[in-house]
């Protein structure tokens, strides 16, 4: 973790390409920070992985991939309910759920808004507000 934010950098460069809706790079950011974890976060680093791989696989069409990473990440993640690192867990994994389970894929809705689930800190250290206008770009 870092001493001036409170935060581990590689975790927030994951929510920072989570928030852009690039679920691999937010796989791959985590990933790297939970293989160098040891302790009490790791389990929350490696459930967050298999939410983004989760709706990575979504997008791609397998359905019952992301479903099954849904449910091993909730799993791993209720330890730390019902908030931990600055987001709020229950909004996080009941987002992930509605966006796995949904019968159509629409970019849109495939997506969890890290305004609604994040504190305001964790949002600050993000760099702002992380909204999406109607073509998933940041404003």
């Amino acid at each position: 973790m870092n001493e001036t934010s409170g935060y581990e950098p590689r975790y927030l460069e994951g929510l920072r390409a989570w928030s852009q809706r690039d679920y691999f790079a937010a796989h791959e950011s985590w990933e790297a920070l939970w293989r160098d974890t040891r302790g009490q976060d790791r389990l929350f680093y490696h459930s967050l992985i298999q939410a983004a791989v989760g709706l990575y696989h979504k997008r791609c069409h397998r359905s019952e991939a992301a479903i099954r990473l849904y449910s091993r990440g909730l799993r791993k993640a209720l330890p730390y309910f019902p908030q931990y690192l600055g987001l709020d867990l229950v909004a996080f994994w009941n987002a992930v759920e509605a966006a796995v389970r949904q019968p159509s894929i629409d970019d849109r809705t495939l997506t969890v808004d890290l305004v609604a689930i994040a504190s305001p800190d964790l949002i600050q250290r993000l760099g702002g507000n992380p909204t999406f206008s109607e073509t998933g770009n940041p404003q």
